[in-house]
């Protein structure tokens, strides 16, 4: 029974993760998403803009403990480390009991899921996994960081506010990129705080409905600021899976000379694909 417990666990685990990283190219368009506004002043925009920005530093990679929770349609949570190497990769080690039981990597090209405890993977084309909307390995990185990303670049600058369209609420700057795909919906809401901070992104491709990233709890690293909490609403089939990732940046070590590396599927491990793992997870 314990043994059944933990495999159903480990199998949950890696539907998780691959649902967290599926979710994190959707956005939903201004009109559908509800987001309302005027057009706000150029003085306090790029006053807002700048302090973001701003906000932003640099950084080469990073090693960083997390937790993951799903919280609908079914609950689990799991824990263990990230490692991105900036604009090339992330690797997401899951651990239970102190073994290495699930692991996630995303490259330029591939997303390898692997389950150590059934002994299958799954290998993608990043393209596939997120919608042939040309999204990057650093549009995810800074999405799970928590940062507003610049059209076809890297976390903005000053003078990427040009590359958006603008309006203001109560609460929020909202930003739209002018230059993406005609499929693709994407705003970030900025606080009106100060500083500011991106407090949600959110996505849609062709019509579909929106996957949403909320973000809590800005907090300042030696890469400068970065969001330590993210909930992740994403519609997945005919279900709605909310999933919560939690950093903790007090335990991560930036810019290491070495960081972890990847090890590919050993030969005796089962290929399956994204909607075959969401069916088995339907079962458990």
């Amino acid at each position: 029974m314990h043994n059944t417990r933990r495999a159903n666990a480990i199998h949950a685990l890696l539907t998780l993760i691959m649902v967290t990283l599926a979710g994190c190219h959707s956005t939903t368009n201004i009109h559908k998403s509800g987001a309302t506004g005027q057009q706000p002043s150029d003085a306090a925009a790029e006053a807002i803009f700048s302090s973001l920005a701003d906000s932003y530093g640099q950084w080469q990679n990073v090693y960083m403990p997390i937790e993951l929770q799903l919280e609908s349609p079914t609950q689990f949570r799991a824990t263990g480390r990230a490692t991105m190497v900036k604009d090339k990769s992330i690797l997401l080690s899951m651990r239970m009991l102190g073994m290495e039981v699930a692991v996630i990597y995303l490259d330029e090209r591939k997303v390898y899921g692997i389950d150590k405890f059934h002994k299958y993977y799954i290998e993608e084309n990043i393209e596939d996994l997120l919608g042939h909307a040309g999204v990057t390995v650093t549009d995810v990185q800074n999405i799970l960081l928590g940062r507003v990303n610049s059209p076809g670049g890297d976390a903005v600058t000053d003078d990427d506010i040009k590359k958006f369209r603008l309006l203001t609420t109560d609460s929020a700057l909202i930003l739209a990129p002018k230059d993406r795909d005609a499929r693709i919906h994407l705003t970030y809401s900025v606080s009106r705080t100060t500083p500011p901070h991106l407090s949600a992104t959110s996505a849609s491709i062709d019509g579909r409905d929106a996957a949403v990233c909320a973000y809590t709890a800005p907090t300042e690293t030696p890469a400068g600021e970065m969001m330590q909490a993210i909930n992740i609403t994403a519609p997945v089939n005919d279900d709605t899976y909310s999933v919560s990732l939690v950093w903790n940046p007090s335990q991560a070590k930036w810019n290491e000379e070495k960081t972890a590396k990847f090890s590919a599927p050993k030969p005796d491990y089962r290929k399956v694909d994204v909607k075959s793992l969401l069916k088995m997870f339907g079962k458990q």
